[in-house]
């Protein structure tokens, strides 16, 4: 073990925070007590299903996305098709707004001919490629938010993603 290293642990073992400050090494405990590791709640209680990176959430289930789109009501939506190497069909589909200082997205992958949270169908090109058709994400946000004032655009186009 080299010495630094051993200063580290004997610094964590003897619960030396003041060693700790005297070395100019904080140790895990001390710095946790400083940063706030829960997401905000988007309703009464906690917002499970998120992940919080800066002002991005991460939402990880279609319920949990449509509540803040409910609740905002923004006037558009983006999506974006993208290769999920990992997943058969290899496709994910990626949903975006934003809204007020936040962007909320939701990531949807392949699964057999659709996709997995979602159940938007999948198709194959005559080239082998992946793809799913605009119309159906379209009409799929369209019915899901019982509106149809929401425009649906393609992030690709705007240079994201």
């Amino acid at each position: 073990m080299s010495p630094r290293v051993r200063l580290h642990m004997s610094l964590l073992t003897e619960g030396g925070l003041q060693k700790a400050d005297k070395h100019r090494i904080k140790p895990i405990e001390a710095s946790r007590k400083k940063i706030n590791l829960r997401p905000p709640s988007l309703s009464s209680g906690n917002f499970w299903g998120t992940r919080l990176s800066g002002k991005v959430e991460r939402v990880q289930t279609w319920e949990r996305f449509k509540e803040p789109l409910r609740r905002f009501r923004p006037e558009e939506i983006y999506y974006a098709q993208g290769n999920a190497p990992l997943s058969r069909p290899p496709v994910e589909l990626r949903l975006t707004f934003t809204s007020q200082d936040r962007q909320y997205v939701f990531i949807d992958t392949g699964k057999d001919n659709y996709l997995r949270r979602t159940g938007i169908p999948v198709h194959l090109d005559q080239h082998g490629n992946y793809n799913i058709k605009e119309e159906e994400i379209k009409k799929f946000i369209h019915t899901e938010l019982e509106r149809t004032d929401i425009k649906v655009r393609s992030f690709e186009l705007m240079g994201g993603y």
